[in-house]
């Protein structure tokens, strides 16, 4: 599926885009990204750019499956094959426990702390 264009060298996509001079600090494209040559327009969009990449090469899907997996409300991680091609196991990551105020010795610890914290301050004269 390749081209003669020059500027994509026939790929028709680029990867590792980050674009410049955007306004909002909160636009996706300031992360890296792929973006289709305007060239050859090779593809109709960005998008199809990104599907056809995820579709035909094992160490760029892998790496966007691991970023998803870590930004997951329910984060995993994704482990591929030494050979980098397919990916061997999904685990799951724990979430580390914070501690709950309705255990006993946090509760004890909660109470001595507001019981200090609202004694009245005594300065000597």
């Amino acid at each position: 599926m390749k081209n003669n264009c020059q500027d994509c060298e026939g790929l028709g996509y680029f990867t590792d885009v980050i674009s410049t001079g955007l306004s909002n600090p909160n636009d996706p494209y300031h992360e890296p990204h792929t973006e289709r040559c305007d060239t050859c327009q090779m593809f109709d969009d960005d998008q199809k750019a990104h599907e056809h990449l995820m579709a035909t090469s094992w160490s760029y899907a892998i790496k966007e499956h691991i970023k998803t997996g870590l930004e997951s409300p329910t984060p995993y991680k994704v482990i591929p094959y030494k050979n980098g091609i397919g990916i061997k196991k999904i685990e799951f990551i724990k979430p580390i426990k914070s501690p709950s105020y309705s255990q006993p010795a946090t509760r004890h610890a909660w109470r001595v702390f507001l019981y200090l914290a609202l004694q009245p301050v005594v300065v000597p004269r």
